[in-house]
Formats: C-alpha cells, sequence, structure tokens
C-alpha cells in the first residue's frame, strides 16, 4: 500500500475514546493538502495533517480510532495509509522546543496521557509523578503530592522519588533508599525540606531482616508542621530545625551539623534543645550542647566541648570530658568533674567536687569535706563562724598532698572572713608588747599546773620567743627583766566525767562507765555496753567484751556440733551407698535391685539401688540414701573397654545351664536310640540264628534226598 509523504503536523487534540471520527480535505495551491481530523465530542478542534499530493487529488478519508490509521482515496481511486502514531510524535517533535522526556512507559499512573494532575490547579511535569493537591506543582519523576485542607494545598515538590501529604510544604530533594540513606517523605503542614533522604512527620529504623531497607512510622496522623530541614538523611519533627546530615531533631529543637540528636518531650526529653557540632545528643527543656560527643542531660543544662556530659537539671560542663554528676553544678575544665549536688569545679585539668555545695578551683584540685565539719579551737560552738554548713572551698588535695597559697588576700572584718597574714603579725607584736600585763592561773579541777619563775629555767638573753620541749612542759626563754612561766599537766586530771590518774604503777583512766585499769600487771577494760554478739553487724575496730566472746565461742562450738553431725551422715550415706552392688549378668533378668544400710559414729542410713544391663558391655545404675539426715543421689553409666566377645563364645551361667540340660536330654534321647538299636538288633540276631537253623535243615534234607537218589 503506498504512503504519503506528511509535510508538517498541527495536533490541537484526538479524543481517543470518540466513537466516530470526521476527515475534512483542502487542496492547497502548492500541490498538497490538508487533512483535519475531527471527532463529534465538543470542544475537539481537530488534528490537522498537510500532505503533499502533487496530480493526485483526495476524494475522501477515514481514520482508525483502534490503529490510529489514516486512510485516503484519490481521484485514480489509489488508497494511502497515513500512520497517526508517527504524525502525532512528529507534532511534539516540532511544536514544543528545549524540552524532552524520554520514557516507555505509558500505563496508569505513568502520566503518559498528561494526566498526573488530579486536581484542580495542579501541574504536574514529569514520569509517574502525580499531584492530588489543590494548585500543587510537582516536578520530577517519581514523586507524590497528596493533601488539601480549606480547599488548597499549594505545595512545590520538585526532585526524585518524593512523597509529600500535607499543604503549603516546598520539598526539594531526591531519594535513594540504601543502608545508611532514607527515602524523602514528608507529612505535615509548613515545612521547608532540602535535600536527600530527610524525613519529616515519619521516624525511621533500620529494618532487621533487610540491612538495605527502612521502616517508617508516622508520628501521628497528621504529621507534623513547620520544619525547616536541609541536608541528607535528617530527620525533623515537632516544628524543629535541622541543617545537616544525620540529624534527629523533636519538639521546638534546633540542630546544626552532624549525627546529632535533639529529643523530645515524648522520649523523656524536653522543648527548644540546641544541638551544634558532631554526635552531641541533647535531652532536656531548653538544655544546649556544643562541640563534638558531647550530652546535655536534664533541663536547662549546658555541654561545651569535647565529649562533656551533664547528667541533671541547670548543670554546666564545659572542657575535654568535662562531667556534672548530679544537678546546678558547673565543672569547667578538662578533665573537671562534679559529684555532689550545687558543687563546682573549675580548673585547667582534673579539678573535682565529690560534695554537695562543695568547691574546687585549680588543677589537681579536689573539694572532698563534707558540710557540717566544727573549725580549729571551735570548743562546742556551732555557729556560723565555727561550723560550715556547705562543703568545703578547695584550692589543693589534702589527701594526695597539693596545695598553694592564697594570694591577695584583704584582711577580713566578719567573724566568717579570711585571716590575712597582716593580721596574724599584728596579733603577735600586741602580746609581746602587753606581756606584763598577761595573768596565767592553774586549775586543780583540770590538772593544770602553773609555775612562776621556775628554778630549773634560766635565761636565755640570745634568744626570744617559745621554743618546743620534752615531757608536756613548754618553757618560754626570754630576756631577764621578763616572768617566765610553766605550764604542766598534774598526775591527776578530773575533766566532766574524764579521770585519769597518772600514779606510776598504777595508772587509770575513767571514761562515763568504761574504766581502764592500768595497774602492773592487772590492766583491764571494764564498763564496755557491747555484750552481745551479732555477726551481721560488726564495727570493724571496736573492742570486744568477754561476754560476746563467751558467745562467739558457744555459736562456734554449735556450728562445729552441727558440721560434725552432718559430716557423719554423708559418712554414712556414702557407706550404704558402697554398699550397693549388681548381681552378675542375666539376658533373661537386666534389671537388679539392690539395697544397703550404713552407720558412722551413730549416724544411719539406708540406701536403695538400681542397675539395668542391657547387655554384657554395659549397665547403667542410680543409687540414692532414703533415710537419715543427709540425703545423697548417684546416676552411673558403666562400659567395658576392649574388643569385647565379637567372634568369641559367650555364655552366661543361665545359657550354660540351659545348654547343659538339653545335652543332657540329647544325651538321654541318645541312649534311648541305641537300647533301641540294641533291642533290634538282638531281634535280628535271634532271627539270623533262626534262618541259620532253617538253612541247617534244609541242608540236612537236600543231603537225605541226594543220598536216596
Amino acid at each position: 500500500m503506498a504512503q504519503l509523504k506528511v509535510l508538517n503536523t498541527k495536533v490541537d487534540k484526538v479524543a481517543a475514546n470518540s466513537t466516530a471520527y470526521t476527515v475534512e480535505t483542502k487542496e492547497n495551491d502548492d500541490n498538497t493538502t490538508t487533512v483535519t481530523i475531527k471527532s463529534n465530542k465538543a470542544g475537539d478542534k481537530g488534528t490537522t495533517v498537510t500532505v503533499a499530493t502533487k496530480d493526485i487529488h483526495i476524494t475522501s478519508g477515514t481514520y482508525d480510532k483502534n490503529t490510529k490509521k489514516l486512510t485516503f482515496t484519490t481521484n485514480t481511486n489509489t488508497t494511502f495509509d497515513v500512520d497517526m502514531n508517527d504524525v502525532i510524535n512528529a507534532a511534539a517533535e516540532g511544536s514544543v522546543h528545549y524540552l524532552s522526556v524520554k520514557s516507555s512507559e505509558t500505563g496508569e499512573g505513568s502520566n503518559y496521557k498528561n494526566d498526573g494532575a488530579k486536581a484542580k490547579g495542579s501541574i504536574v511535569l514529569g514520569v509517574r509523578s502525580s499531584s492530588e493537591g489543590i494548585n500543587g506543582v510537582v516536578v520530577g519523576n517519581d514523586n507524590k503530592l497528596t493533601g488539601t485542607k480549606n480547599d488548597q494545598n499549594n505545595s512545590v515538590v520538585i526532585g526524585t522519588g518524593l512523597n509529600v501529604d500535607g499543604v503549603h510544604n516546598i520539598v526539594v530533594g531526591t531519594n535513594y533508599e540504601n543502608y545508611d540513606q532514607k527515602e524523602t517523605k514528608v507529612k505535615g503542614a509548613h515545612n521547608t525540606v532540602i535535600g536527600n533522604g530527610n524525613l519529616v512527620g515519619y521516624t525511621a529504623v533500620q529494618d532487621p531482616h533487610d540491612a538495605t531497607k527502612w521502616k517508617y512510622t508516622e508520628v501521628s496522623t497528621s504529621g507534623s508542621d513547620v520544619n525547616v530541614v536541609v541536608g541528607s538523611c535528617n530527620t525533623a519533627n515537632g516544628s524543629s530545625v535541622a541543617v545537616g546530615t544525620s540529624l534527629e531533631v523533636e519538639n521546638l529543637g534546633r540542630a546544626f551539623g552532624s549525627g546529632n540528636k535533639v529529643i523530645g518531650s515524648d522520649n523523656g526529653g524536653g522543648q527548644w534543645g540546641l544541638a551544634l557540632g558532631s554526635n552531641n545528643t541533647v535531652k532536656g527543656e531548653m538544655a544546649v550542647s556544643v562541640g563534638t560527643g558531647t550530652n546535655a542531660s536534664g533541663d536547662y543544662t549546658v555541654s561545651i566541648g569535647s565529649e562533656a556530659k551533664t547528667n541533671a537539671s541547670q548543670s554546666i560542663a564545659m572542657g575535654y570530658k568535662a562531667e556534672t554528676v548530679n544537678g546546678w553544678s558547673a565543672a569547667i575544665g578538662s578533665g573537671a568533674k562534679t559529684e555532689g549536688t550545687a558543687s563546682t569545679a573549675v580548673g585547667g585539668f582534673n579539678v573535682k567536687a565529690t560534695v554537695d555545695y562543695g568547691a574546687a578551683f585549680g588543677s589537681f584540685s579536689v573539694a572532698q569535706r563534707e558540710k557540717g565539719v566544727s573549725g580549729y579551737l571551735a570548743n562546742g560552738q556551732a555557729g556560723l563562724a565555727w561550723k560550715s554548713n556547705l562543703g568545703a572551698f578547695s584550692v589543693g588535695d589534702d589527701v594526695k598532698g597539693y596545695s598553694r597559697q592564697i594570694t591577695g588576700v584583704a584582711a577580713g572584718t566578719e567573724d566568717t572572713d579570711a585571716v590575712n597574714v597582716a593580721q596574724l603579725k599584728a596579733l603577735e607584736k600586741k602580746l609581746t608588747k602587753g606581756g606584763s600585763n598577761i595573768e596565767v592561773q592553774g586549775d586543780q579541777n583540770t590538772g593544770i599546773v602553773v609555775e612562776k619563775n621556775p628554778k630549773e629555767n634560766k635565761p636565755n638573753p640570745s634568744t626570744g620567743g617559745t621554743t618546743p620541749s620534752t615531757g608536756g612542759t613548754t618553757t618560754t626563754p626570754a630576756a631577764e627583766n621578763k616572768t617566765v612561766y610553766k605550764v604542766k599537766l598534774d598526775k591527776k586530771i578530773d575533766v566532766g566525767h574524764i579521770s585519769i590518774d597518772g600514779t606510776e604503777n598504777k595508772e587509770n583512766v575513767v571514761v562515763g562507765d568504761v574504766k581502764i585499769n592500768g595497774e602492773k600487771g592487772k590492766g583491764t577494760i571494764t564498763g564496755l555496753s557491747n555484750k552481745t554478739w551479732d555477726p551481721n553487724h560488726i564495727e570493724s575496730g571496736r573492742a570486744a567484751t568477754e561476754d560476746q566472746l563467751q558467745q562467739a565461742t558457744q555459736n562456734m562450738q554449735n556450728h562445729i556440733y552441727e558440721i560434725g553431725k552432718h559430716v557423719n551422715g554423708i559418712a554414712a550415706s556414702n557407706a550404704a551407698l558402697a554398699g550397693l552392688h549388681p548381681l552378675e549378668y542375666d539376658e533373661d533378668d537386666k534389671w537388679n535391685l539392690s539395697a544397703a544400710i550404713g552407720n558412722y559414729k551413730g549416724a544411719n542410713a539406708f540406701a536403695l539401688g538400681a542397675f539395668y544391663q542391657p547387655n554384657e558391655r554395659t549397665m547403667l545404675s542410680i543409687g540414692g540414701t532414703l533415710a537419715g539426715e543427709e540425703h545423697l543421689l548417684n546416676v552411673g553409666l558403666s562400659l567395658k573397654t576392649g574388643p569385647g566377645t565379637a567372634g568369641k563364645v559367650y555364655v552366661s551361667r543361665a545359657a550354660m545351664a540351659r545348654e547343659i540340660k538339653a545335652l543332657k536330654e540329647k544325651d538321654a534321647r541318645r541312649d534311648e536310640q541305641i537300647n533301641q538299636q540294641k533291642a533290634e538288633i538282638k531281634a535280628l540276631k535271634e532271627k539270623e540264628a533262626q534262618r541259620d537253623e532253617q538253612i541247617r535243615k534244609l541242608t540236612e534234607m537236600i543231603v537225605k534226598l541226594q543220598r536216596r537218589a
């Protein structure tokens, strides 16, 4: 069939579902004919085709909607066909420039028929993309836009493989799901998402059965609103902001960097958390984490640095591995750490505050003295100036031997102010100048004795001040014009309920009800109140009384007696078990039962055992004691080793007895047969003798007959 040459086309619309078509022709002056295909549907402007006819005049034409074939009949009665598929493709190629879509998909959902824009006012450009949102714009392949609110959607989706459910969203990105890459999924309203693998309105976990896939969960039926996400592999919900990679942000949180996590209220965290840096975790109301690998856990906490960590509310950790354990604390410096509540540790390196309300400043300083410690010379005074009500302030470590001077301290004025060296020097001068007005008195009740100008004290003009001496005596060498006092303790001292007698060889001390008798050769301690023995409450370093020793000894003897009873019972049980023995193997009786009684030092035990021999080389046994205080049980398996009786004859006693009995019965039958044979032989011999007699008689008769003849 001949073909007409198609010169150009103008395709407005071909109604593929029409039932009838009209073909109109118009000859032109340039030897061409314009052909218009029209359906009977309203608004169809038709498809125009211009063909070269030259000396041929088209008289009629038909169009097959199924094969899309245009057939012409000419004045020469020649029929020509035009493939309208080629015409339509040529129209698309010739009418729009700089726009190309290469795809062979034409099926449902491919947008091949320009049907991806399903909602009013929506625009869809791409393969397998669709928009069900009013006034929505979708550009790219495999994108899907859904959602309507107040008769509007107004979202813009640009990229590949994007899934957007909501209104007033702007989503630009791509999708590629593999080990660490998620889909780009957005659900909610007023979200701005730019990048790949980002989630809004969803959370995701890796599929435990396929590491290349992810499982997605919607955060709510309506999704999440007013989130801003820029980057890749981020998850943002609850009006949060995530800028970077692999960020997880919830509840108005803000995260910038990579690998940061801001945990919201629904998961034990709070709102308005901020993470800046990499691999940081924020878990608390308005908590802030800045740096690398930091952790801000607790409401209103701040962690800054590398691996800094707060563990309770309203705390600050700043520096490499700085950490606050309890709340309302601050740890600042490399390795700084606070363990007490409302404690402070500030220093360059390794500064710690281990008690509540303690404060340590400077490298290697440790605040480890708790509140409630009375000061030197307090003498029972409990006022603010004499007894602390907060943890200690430390500039060193009195345990490890680190100390430092505090300089630049002004003279104190109040009772709780620090005293500087200048004040101590002034006090020293005042005491020296006013020495002649000082009166020193003894106290007989306390045993303090004061001697004025003792004979053994001699002035030493070359020295002044106070020097220590031995024997509990303090002497004060001075110039001759000064009074010298000797202060010492008497042999007997009474202070309150404490009495001390230092008489030689009769020394004794009485403290309340407790009396220490130091008399030579008769030293004792009496009056102790701990008279009962409780092994579960032992106080280390406390003296024991004879009452406690007696109770402990009695308890020990009782335990030894009980142990002895247990040992005797175990020995009797072992003796009983040792008495269990199996009988020799019998293939007809494979079970054996055994019983035994054991005794050891008055203790008795009864044992019962069972033995099973499936064959002559294997034995299973079980035994146990049924009486006595100690119950023992054993289970055994016995096997014979070596080549065994394979190929050899092995007969048990029972089998041998049966075999011997059978042999005897066989011998008896044989004897009976022999006797029968003997009887038969005897009968045969008798018959043979009779035959011999008959033969002899016949022979005689023959001889007689011969003689007669």
